[in-house]
């Protein structure tokens, strides 16, 4: 099945979901002359973002980064299935999973709107957010998964999924 056919999951689990996923889609990234650079960039930003609220984690003591028994950080060789890495990269793709209101949307776009600046990465981003509900693939047929999450985010900006995209705004 293609993770598309679990989009009615993915609006029903938008005001429930325990965890939140933060996404960053580099914009055009096919047509940059320095990709390589610019690549370097991007993985040292979503870097500094994580290591950023994993301070706040610390200082607040509570809990905010998704990091269970299963996951792996970058350079770690994944353990599970669905893309359990934290912070995870895909291409041009990166991203981060906090759980639900641990830290507000605001702070963290502010985070990455410093880091973006801070290393100079002039590019835009295709910027979205949404939730899950389980980082468990054999309860994805019930329950939202983390892989489908994931997925429909690196793809929310493309013409084909105008429809969902609507349905998340109307929210």
């Amino acid at each position: 099945m293609s993770t598309l056919e679990y989009n009615d999951l993915f609006l029903k689990c938008q005001d429930t979901g325990l965890y939140h996923v933060f996404s960053f889609d580099i914009k055009d990234s096919k047509s940059l002359k320095n990709r390589y650079e610019v690549q370097e960039k991007l993985i040292k930003m979503i870097l500094n973002i994580y290591k950023r609220i994993k301070e706040k984690e610390q200082q607040e003591n509570k809990r905010i980064l998704v990091f269970e028994k299963d996951f792996v950080h970058i350079g770690e060789q994944t353990k599970g299935f669905g893309l359990k890495q934290e912070p995870f990269i895909v291409g041009d793709f990166v991203g981060l999973t906090i759980y639900r209101d641990s830290i507000s949307n605001e702070e963290v776009l502010n985070i990455f709107k410093e880091e973006k600046e801070k290393l100079n990465l002039d590019v835009e981003f295709h910027i979205a957010d949404g939730y899950y509900e389980t980082n468990d693939y054999s309860e994805g047929n019930t329950k939202y998964f983390r892989g489908y999450c994931i997925d429909l985010l690196m793809r929310l900006h493309k013409k084909e999924y105008k429809e969902i995209r609507e349905k998340v705004l109307k929210k």
